[in-house]
């Protein structure tokens, strides 16, 4: 017996491709819908677990990516180039999804033959997603993105003034 031998298995570049397994995921998951739709309505919380275990593990890298992009922005001539293409990219993708929301909204009308009439449903929403907006904590739970990618530039910024160079 060969001791290098390792025994061939279907592990080629489709069981390591992740927009695979997203793809297959998704028709589970209407698949799910569609065939035993109280299981999924069982499975609702996990999939908000699932959601806030994702935010938690994907807010650092964000928090880095960002602290890092700032970082490198120190020179000026790069900064404006910068700034110039964010904000080209954010206009161009802005009006492309504002037009797309037009089109589906309009011309095609999503939703309208369902069946559903609006002045039959509750007037007010669920109480799951009634908010007291008098309360601080509520604000910052509401905000929490907003404040956390403001924190990361100030981090950033602040880096900028530092003058040690950055250990990453």
């Amino acid at each position: 017996m060969n001791l290098f031998y390792a025994r061939q298995t279907f592990t080629g570049p489709y069981l390591k491709n992740l927009t695979l397994y997203v793809f297959l995921a998704l028709i589970a998951g209407v698949a799910m819908g569609y065939f035993a739709p109280e299981v999924s309505r069982a499975l609702g919380g996990v999939s908000r677990y699932f959601f806030m275990i994702l935010e938690m593990l994907i807010l650092p890298v964000i928090f880095m990516a960002v602290t890092h992009g700032i970082c490198q922005l120190a020179d000026l001539s790069n900064a404006r180039r910068i700034v110039w293409q964010v904000l080209l990219y954010f206009i161009t993708i802005s009006t492309i999804a504002i037009a797309l929301g037009f089109f589906f909204g309009f011309i095609i009308q999503p939703g309208a033959d369902t069946g559903i009439r609006l002045a039959a449903g509750s007037p007010s929403l669920p109480d799951q997603f009634e908010l007291d907006d008098q309360q601080l904590h509520t604000f910052l739970y509401v905000n929490r993105h907003g404040i956390f990618l403001s924190f990361s530039i100030i981090v950033g910024i602040l880096m900028n003034f530092s003058k040690e160079e950055p250990a990453f």
